[in-house]
């Protein structure tokens, strides 16, 4: 998004259950889902380890609790000049959450899942204050016979891969098969994961044309996001 915003970038969403979901959960259900890293500056901040304190989020009662430099810069940062982000990625989100709480569906039974990979799991356990994040699911892609072994820090870092761990782990009883009918191709979908006897070619996903479309007089011009109106 670099032709639209230098500092921004889409960072995940806020999605609510449809009335047919709600009804096969039992209540209404909304996720918070945040992606993993994606720029090249995002890796810069993934390094920051030095730990810093979390009170302005956690409250000062919590004043020693302590989190990521780099996760806690990405998570809470604002740019008043800019259109998308004057507000922190943190209070858009509970902004929303709140509308959604407050305005839309405060006569419903609500819950709250919130998820992520990579630094978006850390952005996850923030804001959940760490408490209620969860239970841990251990998966092994080491058993997967589709997988070039070991591996690379790229393929244990990455959101398919991790998927295609969920897909075929046994728990407790060991091994690995497929249980989900999750195509084993989009292993490689930005990656070089997938043994080559599958005929995968490595990275294969790239947007057409880079977002240029043809106009109808025959120009061409980026198309690389949606309109928004921030005047709303």
């Amino acid at each position: 998004m670099e032709a639209w915003s230098k500092e921004s970038n889409w960072m995940g969403y806020v999605a609510v259950a449809t009335d047919e979901g709600k009804v096969l959960l039992g209540r209404r259900d909304i996720v918070i889902a945040w992606r993993g890293t994606v720029r090249s500056l995002e890796l810069v901040n993934d390094l920051q380890f030095n730990m810093v304190s979390a009170s302005n989020i956690l409250g000062h009662e919590k004043a020693d609790a302590k989190v990521h430099h780099g996760w806690y810069s990405i998570y809470t940062s604002d740019d008043s000049h800019s259109p998308f982000n004057i507000t922190s990625a943190r209070n858009q989100v509970l902004a929303e959450v709140s509308r959604l709480l407050v305005e839309q569906y405060k006569d419903e039974e609500i819950s709250i899942t919130i998820t992520g990979t990579q630094f978006g799991s850390s952005n996850c356990n923030t804001h959940c204050s760490y408490s209620e994040v969860g239970e841990e699911l251990g998966i092994n892609t080491r058993k997967s016979s589709y997988l070039k072994s070991p591996g690379s820090v790229v393929s244990w870092h990455n959101l398919e891969g991790h998927l295609h761990g969920v897909a075929g782990t046994q728990g407790s009883k060991g091994g690995f098969k497929l249980e989900v009918k999750r195509d084993i191709a989009l292993v490689n979908k930005s990656n070089d994961a997938l043994k080559d006897e599958y005929l995968v070619p490595v990275s294969w996903r790239c947007e057409k044309d880079k977002g240029m479309v043809q106009m109808d007089d025959g120009s061409w011009q980026l198309m690389d996001h949606e309109e928004e109106d921030f005047d709303s």
